[in-house]
């Protein structure tokens, strides 16, 4: 690709950077299925302009965009006068493309009122630190009945390949504002609960019929 710049392309950028910054570009965006449609080609004596449409697949979603090439003739030969607005229209020579992604976020439901119906919460995370236990099997017995799980669930938590003495083992999430089940709960040596973000249902039940959910924090 290089050999194709003109003469006063090359002495604007070397070999080594023109290859760095292509490659560093297109496989940065993660571009593939790239397809190259041309348009309108102008001339004039010293040069000729030509117009494409470009669209290929990217780590951002699909681009399509319009941009255009400047060709002139050199030792009987066709150049590209070459400079980073023929990679993105936009792009100058001391531009940098960066990519950067963000994991979605579940959006709010509201009433018309704009109160929220479901959305992003915080709740308690129950769980257990397997050395700070002491009376082990009797007190699985008595977690299990206040968090209505099985002992087995419990225990098969515990026996997890990640488990050590001193990890937090998460056992269930409870709603933070139920204060007499997590008193209960702390009577209990190696129980620990821990805030955590999760999905909560302000109304519970009563918009059950409208969110089609049956599980509320």
């Amino acid at each position: 690709m290089y050999e194709l710049l003109s003469n006063s392309s090359k002495q604007k950028i070397e070999k080594e950077n023109f290859i760095k910054r292509n490659k560093n570009i297109y496989e940065g965006i993660e571009a593939k299925n790239i397809t190259i449609e041309i348009g309108e080609i102008s001339k004039n004596s010293d040069e000729t302009q030509i117009n494409y449409n470009i669209k290929m697949n990217t780590v951002a979603g699909d681009i399509s965009l319009n941009n255009k090439m400047n060709i002139i003739k050199e030792d009987k030969q066709y150049k590209i006068n070459w400079s980073s607005n023929d990679i993105f229209p936009e792009l100058n020579d001391d531009d940098k493309i960066r990519v950067k992604t963000t994991s979605a976020k579940r959006g709010e439901i509201l009433d018309r009122n704009g109160k929220m119906l479901a959305g992003e919460g915080t709740a308690s995370s129950v769980g257990l630190v397997p050395g700070k236990m002491q009376n082990k099997d009797e007190d699985i017995k008595k977690i299990a009945n206040l968090l209505d799980i099985s002992t087995d669930t419990i225990n098969k938590e515990l026996n997890a390949s990640y488990v050590k003495d001193d990890t937090f083992v998460p056992l269930k999430t409870v709603a933070k504002s139920n204060q007499s089940l997590k008193d209960s709960l702390l009577q209990i040596k190696g129980i620990k609960i821990v805030d955590t973000k999760t999905r909560i249902y302000p109304y519970k039940e009563k918009t059950s019929h409208l969110l089609g959910y049956t599980r509320f924090y």
